[in-house]
């Protein structure tokens, strides 16, 4: 007796037992899935932590940040339309490897700058772009008004000419030079006559990330050490003659305008302003500090009618006479339109 009921309360707790097992299993599987979506949650906010905050507040104002940059140059570009064509907001500029120049000494006038004072004789870029000043007696310029010729030179021969400039000692010579002396430039003798205020050249290097510039008093040029008279000389020289040479035409360029007086010494005859260009009183009225930018297409018909070079002219426009100046420019930082004072500030 004792055995059945002994049978009967084990087989009552196995029916139990299995009534229990599938809400125990489904119970298992859907712990599995809270635990699914809490990590998955978790990864998304730590890839993403933005994605948070930004589905309710921040989804719409996020494109309109965005947008408002580029939204804003509208208002600020629409007043701009009449100008766009004339003022380059940012100039074209690039890297050189090679710079030679002159200078013109003490002295010079406020229109030095205008007339190409400082610029180089010759430059080249680092995309192999080779500028010369368009005169055959390149050791006699110290500044004048010619402008440029240009050609390419490849890879190759950039790299021959850096050979040629290594091989004539110029880089180990100026490693060896003093910080704050020019002295070791020079082999002085007894026949020196020493002197002060005359210009000279100046040249310009960059290799490896490094510019080296040697300034030379022009007549000491005869005690250069040989190192610097060689590295000059090629420079000076370096007009390969089996390349293709066709006038530079500039990307940018200014405009000075001033009203004609007495004061201003030039031998330009007064011209009537071409009626195809904006009428001088316009271009002052656009730009009273009396320069005016040009870029682009804007500099050819400037260009043109000031012999397409750095020159000056006096332009007859409503039966006013004016002076002005057509200063193209290169593509150097420092060539830019903010560089030029306006003749009312000298």
């Amino acid at each position: 007796m004792q055995r059945s009921l002994l049978f009967l309360c084990l087989f009552s707790l196995c029916l139990g037992l299995a009534g229990c097992l599938p809400e125990v299993s489904s119970e298992q599987v859907t712990v599995a899935v809270t635990r699914v979506k809490p990590t998955e949650v978790a990864t998304a906010v730590s890839i993403q932590p933005s994605q948070e905050p930004t589905p309710t507040p921040t989804n719409t104002p996020l494109p309109s940040p965005t947008a408002t940059p580029t939204s804003t140059p509208q208002p600020s570009q629409t007043p701009l339309p009449p100008t766009a064509t004339l003022i380059p907001t940012a100039i074209p500029t690039k890297p050189w490897l090679v710079w030679l120049s002159y200078s013109g000494g003490d002295g010079g006038t406020n229109y030095d700058i205008y007339f190409g004072r400082g610029l180089p004789d010759l430059i080249l870029f680092t995309d192999g772009q080779l500028l010369l000043r368009d005169k055959n007696e390149l050791t006699d310029r110290w500044f004048e008004s010619e402008w440029y010729v240009e050609t390419h030179l490849s890879p190759e021969e950039v790299q021959n000419l850096f050979i040629q400039i290594e091989t004539a000692g110029f880089f180990t010579k100026i490693q060896e030079g003093y910080e704050y002396s020019d002295d070791w430039l020079y082999n002085f003798d007894e026949t020196t006559q020493f002197s002060d205020g005359a210009g000279g050249p100046a040249l310009c290097i960059y290799r490896e990330d490094k510019r080296t510039c040697v300034e030379i008093y022009g007549p000491y040029i005869p005690y250069l050490i040989p190192e610097i008279a060689t590295t000059l000389s090629l420079i000076q020289n370096f007009h390969p003659a089996d390349k293709v040479y066709a006038p530079y035409s500039p990307e940018t360029m200014i405009l000075w305008i001033e009203p004609m007086w007495d004061t201003i010494r030039t031998d330009e005859v007064p011209q009537m302003w071409p009626e195809n260009l904006p009428t001088v009183s316009q271009l002052l009225e656009q730009y009273p500090s009396g320069i005016v930018p040009l870029h682009g297409d804007a500099v050819d018909p400037f260009f043109n009618l000031f012999d397409t070079q750095i020159n000056d002219g006096v332009f007859t426009d409503a039966g006013i006479e004016y002076y002005m100046i057509g200063r193209p420019l290169l593509p150097l930082q420092y060539e830019s339109p903010d560089s030029f004072r306006p003749p009312n500030d000298f």
